[in-house]
């Protein structure tokens, strides 16, 4: 019975990487926390505000400290954008409309 070769130049040695705990983040990443302070997700360390913003939903993230370690912390939710609510008030009708509906 042949023994596999597992300290040469060729093979080294196996690789097990440390288990992390559910709900921990692990050293060599970075967390992301929303405005109040739940965390979110993880990211690496060349992440930028936009990649954080697929997390918290808002564009203005801030990387500061939390539990002595470097965090992306999230900003509140600013009101409701309403050009946008109109914009699409203003297309509902004109597709009702050209349905020939009058409701």
């Amino acid at each position: 019975m042949t023994k596999f070769r597992s300290h040469t130049h060729d093979a080294p040695a196996p690789y097990k990487p440390k288990k992390v705990k559910p709900g921990t983040v692990p050293d060599n990443r970075i967390p992301i926390f929303d405005h109040k302070g739940r965390m979110r997700g993880q990211v690496g360390k060349f992440a930028t505000s936009v990649t954080v913003s697929r997390f918290t939903g808002t564009t203005d993230n801030k990387l500061g400290r939390k539990n002595n370690r470097p965090a992306w912390i999230g900003a509140a939710p600013k009101g409701p954008n309403k050009a946008a609510q109109a914009q699409v008030a203003k297309l509902t009708a004109s597709l009702r409309a050209d349905k020939g509906g009058n409701k």
